[in-house]
């Protein structure tokens, strides 16, 4: 893993967070000027999931350097992103050969999600994991919904999917626009599909809108700042 890219951020936050908290102010000084990849997140609200994760993992293994875990943390989500579109494409062509062979072109092609995790993406390989999970889980619980004769029921099924729309926005901010829409644009699609259960469709959608509201909590704050300021700017 080359770590003189977008790697050297994340690997300063893992190694801040074993001895600090995220809300310690990190000093500006120019004898430590790693740290200002500290200060910077702190005060435009960029978005910290991933780096969370990377420190935990360095804690959780009692490592003392992040870039020793690194490798394991950047291809954890590779490797679950790989196995969900892999079961996507099986529940399509229910060919295990060719379904597996669709998840590992993620990880062993040339292609923007690879290359992001070879290039140090850490928020972005993560956030996107969660992404594609989450809308691949979706359609299911989805239909579910629609035809389920108990309401619990229906909501009860939502619970995952709202966990991984949280930890998607937690770990790549940038993109909830974007699936805020996706999920909006399934919902009409749906509601047109099962107009008989408009009802229904219009109490998940609430549900699910609650359950990512409570779970991501304050730090939406973080992510509207984060948000208004890179849509001015060319970002990844």
């Amino acid at each position: 893993i080359n770590p003189y890219n977008d790697t050297f951020t994340y690997l300063v936050h893992g190694q801040w967070l074993q001895t600090h908290g995220f809300t310690e102010a990190a000093f500006q000084s120019v004898n430590y000027p790693a740290l200002t990849q500290v200060r910077c997140y702190q005060l435009m609200g960029l978005r910290m999931g991933a780096s969370f994760m990377l420190g935990y993992v360095q804690a959780l293994l009692g490592v003392d350097w992040s870039y020793r875990v690194y490798p394991a943390v950047i291809s954890i989500p590779v490797a679950a992103c790989a196995l969900a579109v892999a079961g996507m494409a099986y529940s399509v062509c229910r060919r295990m050969s060719l379904s597996l062979l669709c998840g590992a072109t993620l990880g062993l092609t040339l292609n923007g999600y690879g290359y992001g995790a070879c290039w140090g993406f850490l928020p972005q390989t993560w956030g996107l994991a969660f992404v594609a999970g989450s809308l691949i889980l979706a359609a299911p619980v989805l239909r579910h919904s629609a035809v389920c004769s108990s309401i619990s029921s229906a909501l009860t099924s939502w619970i995952p999917v709202a966990l991984l729309f949280a930890a998607a926005i937690h770990c790549y901010s940038e993109v909830s626009p974007f699936l805020i829409a996706a999920m909006g644009l399934t919902f009409l699609v749906a509601a047109i599909q099962y107009r008989r259960r408009l009802g229904r469709l219009v109490t998940v959608a609430v549900w699910l809108g609650f359950l990512c509201a409570a779970l991501v909590n304050l730090e939406w704050l973080r992510i509207i700042r984060s948000v208004r300021m890179q849509a001015s700017a060319v970002v990844g």
